[in-house]
């Protein structure tokens, strides 16, 4: 199911009649289709978006626009699956460029403590065999891709139109379950919560069935209902280690590091729909 929506842009005279780029700064959208605006008349300018990556010369993070107009006003139309903001940001070449050097600063520093700490918890895994180290690697591994895709850099990678528009759907699942695999492991619930397994099973194959269903009928009540699967994965994950809050020093900080990816995960989500 196919949404349409559409923002109106007010532009102030330092930003007509020089070049500037508009960014749209989440990988959702399928088609952004830009038109100046003078009075009533819609004047089409250019049309960017993931179906249309491997059209562009020059890969960049997110979808963008650069132009040169004279209009006072612009409007952007999109096309996506799933209702999502429009994050634009409007800004001179100079001023996008210094901002992105230091975006690449941050997200370079990020990801290189990520992979450091994958290739130590890998090195782990093989001297003390023990699988908490290689959950825990997948985990990792899974969130940063995640990460990877809501930064833009997975558009460095690829620039297939289906993936660019299912990723988060595709990867959401896969996450819950690494996640349900890594507390099993990291809390020993084998010893202390055999139930955990009957508990998650269910959930989990009700979130990968009603993601399967979204790639069928791309309906974005099926997508809603895949991710609230998956946040009941992840608070069933959160509810084992409070059960074992006093008896583990693990648990405790299994509760903190999944509190917060359920409270950034929940606060993403709203601002998603605008709140």
């Amino acid at each position: 199911m196919m949404i349409h929506i559409g923002l109106n842009i007010k532009l102030s005279p330092e930003q007509q009649n020089i070049p500037i780029i508009l960014t749209v700064s989440n990988m959702n959208f399928q088609e952004l289709s830009l038109f100046e605006k003078y009075g009533d008349s819609l004047l089409f300018v250019e049309r960017t978006g993931n179906n249309f990556r491997s059209l562009k010369e020059e890969t960049t993070r997110f979808n963008q626009f650069k132009i040169t107009t004279t209009a006072s006003e612009i409007y952007l139309r999109a096309k996506i699956n799933n209702f999502s903001l429009i994050d634009l940001e409007v800004a001179t070449v100079d001023e996008f460029y210094k901002k992105e050097s230091k975006s690449f600063l941050y997200l370079g520093l990020y990801y290189g403590i990520v992979i450091m700490s994958l290739i130590f918890n890998i090195v782990f895994y093989f001297v003390f065999k023990d699988k908490r180290f290689i959950t825990y690697s997948l985990l990792l591994f899974s969130v940063a891709m995640m990460f990877l895709y809501e930064d833009g850099l997975f558009s460095f990678l690829t620039t297939n139109p289906w993936l660019l528009n299912n990723f988060t759907m595709i990867t959401s699942p896969v996450t819950a379950l690494i996640a349900c695999i890594f507390t099993y492991y990291f809390l020993e619930l084998k010893k202390y919560d055999a139930a955990f397994i009957r508990r998650v099973c269910p959930v989990l194959s009700l979130s990968f069935l009603f993601a399967l269903l979204f790639f069928i009928f791309h309906n974005n009540i099926l997508l809603s209902v895949c991710n609230i699967f998956n946040f009941i994965a992840a608070l069933l994950c959160c509810h084992a280690a409070i059960k074992l809050f006093r008896k583990e020093i693990l648990a405790r900080f299994l509760i903190f590091t999944l509190g917060m990816v359920l409270l950034f995960g929940l606060l993403y989500n709203l601002h998603q729909y605008g709140f």
